[in-house]
């Protein structure tokens, strides 16, 4: 399975993407051209991904993996890949994992002939998206637990912006594929609002889930919707980003409608607490 396989195959995509590394604007050229047509969206991962598994029967890793998931293989990736040091050819497209029966595990976008430099080595195909959050260092029990408390001592100045925009903000952290409140505004917390309200499932299909899947800030009418908090008529709802992973949301409530203005100011937000 050689890696330049693809671009044979796929081969006006890979003129494009030599054009783009030509043209030099916007360019990682530490990325390969796998990596940079699939993330540049010149190569669909979809139809990358059908065609690798129909030309070598691999396994792959899904696509749609649950927060708790990602928590998970980053962890195993974590403690693991320190071990695999003395192999030169592990890089951000091809990633150990874990060692399973005596057969190490790896995640990649494409087969490498050094693999079999390791006895019983297993390849999983895995998006380049995918291999990001799992090799995201943010993501760590120890990287995560500052975040949050760094989130804390800011609060009031992140409250002080969102409540130009909102009459009440809430910040929630996922928690075990849920939703749950990690801080909010003194004046909804002085109304002892129920905080079950804010938790959410995302396995299932509501606002939350999506803006976790499209990792963009979501407009929803309150009055449509099983969501009531209060007298709030409309949400705005943005992700809350460490590294490459959706880690919480940032809700600001309103009694009027919502606007994109108003998601622009949770986003701004959402930079200064990734900062």
């Amino acid at each position: 399975m050689p890696e330049y396989s693809w671009e044979y195959f796929f081969n006006e995509e890979a003129l494009k993407v030599e054009e783009v590394l030509a043209a030099g604007h916007d360019v990682d050229f530490e990325k390969s051209r796998l990596r940079t047509a699939l993330e540049k969206n010149i190569l669909n991962w979809s139809s990358y991904k059908q065609w690798y598994l129909d030309q070598f029967q691999v396994p792959a890793l899904r696509d749609d993996l649950s927060p708790r998931d990602l928590m998970n293989l980053n962890q195993l990736h974590q403690k693991n890949k320190n071990f695999y040091n003395q192999y030169s050819f592990f890089h951000n497209d091809l990633i150990p994992l874990q060692m399973w029966d005596n057969k190490l595990i790896i995640l990649g976008l494409n087969y490498h002939e050094k693999i079999k430099q390791i006895p019983n080595a297993i390849f999983i195909l895995c998006s380049p998206k995918v291999l990001n959050q799992i090799s995201d260092a943010h993501l760590t029990h120890e990287a995560l637990n500052s975040s949050w408390s760094e989130m804390d001592s800011h609060h009031d100045k992140y409250t002080e912006i969102a409540r130009k925009n909102f009459d009440a903000f809430v910040i929630l952290k996922i928690q075990d594929n849920r939703t749950q409140v990690f801080k909010m505004d003194e004046d909804l917390r002085k109304e002892n609002v129920d905080i079950q309200a804010f938790q959410f499932s995302l396995t299932e299909n509501n606002v939350f889930s999506i803006a976790f899947k499209t990792e963009k800030s979501q407009l929803l009418d309150l009055t449509l919707t099983s969501f009531k908090i209060l007298d709030y008529t409309s949400a705005a709802i943005t992700p809350l980003k460490r590294g490459q992973n959706i880690v919480g949301f940032l809700v600001g409530l309103k009694t009027t409608d919502t606007s994109l203005e108003d998601t622009e100011a949770l986003e701004r937000i959402s930079q200064l607490t990734a900062s």
